[in-house]
C-alpha cells in the first residue's frame, strides 16, 4: 500500500525531506518515494533508526605509532622561503621579481642567494627570467612536495606563523 510521504516521513519521526532522502537513496530514484511511497519502505526507514542490539564486538588493536617525521629534503632557510612563498601564493604564473624577493619574502633567512639557487637546483622554484635577477615562483608540478616541506616545517616550529 502506498502512502503520503508527508505521512510516511512523520511515522518515522523524520522531517519529509530527510525521509525522501533515505529512501532514495535505497530506491535510487525519487519517483519511487514521492508523493506517495510503499509502506514496506517506511518500516525499512523506522528499522534503520532503530538502535542495533548486536553483542558488542572487540575493539581493534591500536595501529603501531607512527614513525618519526623525516628530517626536511632541503635546508632550513630553503624551507623558510618556501613557506613565505607559499603563504603569498606565489605559484606559476603569480611570479615575485628578485627584489621583491630579497627585501621582503626572503628579509632574515641568511644567505638568501644560496637558497634561491638550492630551490633551482632542486626544481622546486622556477625562475622565470635567466641572469641573476630574474622573477621566480613555486613549480605547480611539484606543489605536493613543497606542502608536505612547509608542513613539516611548521610542525617542527622552526618559524613563526603570520
Amino acid at each position: 500500500m502506498r502512502i503520503p510521504t508527508h505521512k510516511a516521513a512523520q511515522m518515522a519521526g523524520l522531517h519529509p525531506a530527510e525521509f525522501v532522502l533515505a529512501v532514495a537513496r535505497m530506491v535510487g530514484s525519487l519517483d519511487e518515494c514521492w508523493p506517495k511511497v510503499d509502506e514496506a519502505l517506511v518500516q525499512t526507514v523506522i528499522a534503520m533508526r532503530q538502535p542495533r542490539t548486536e553483542p558488542a564486538t572487540a575493539q581493534p588493536e591500536p595501529s603501531p605509532p607512527r614513525p618519526a617525521e623525516p628530517e626536511l629534503p632541503v635546508s632550513g632557510g630553503a624551507a623558510r622561503l618556501l613557506d613565505k612563498l607559499c603563504r603569498h601564493g606565489k605559484w606559476g604564473d603569480h611570479h615575485t621579481p628578485w627584489d621583491e624577493l630579497h627585501n621582503h619574502l626572503g628579509r632574515g633567512i641568511p644567505d638568501l642567494d644560496d637558497v634561491v639557487d638550492e630551490l633551482v637546483q632542486l626544481g622546486l622554484l622556477v625562475q622565470h627570467d635567466p641572469g641573476p635577477k630574474g622573477r621566480y615562483s613555486l613549480r605547480t608540478g611539484r606543489k605536493a612536495e613543497i606542502e608536505r616541506i612547509v608542513s613539516a616545517l611548521r610542525t617542527a616550529g622552526n618559524h613563526r606563523q603570520p
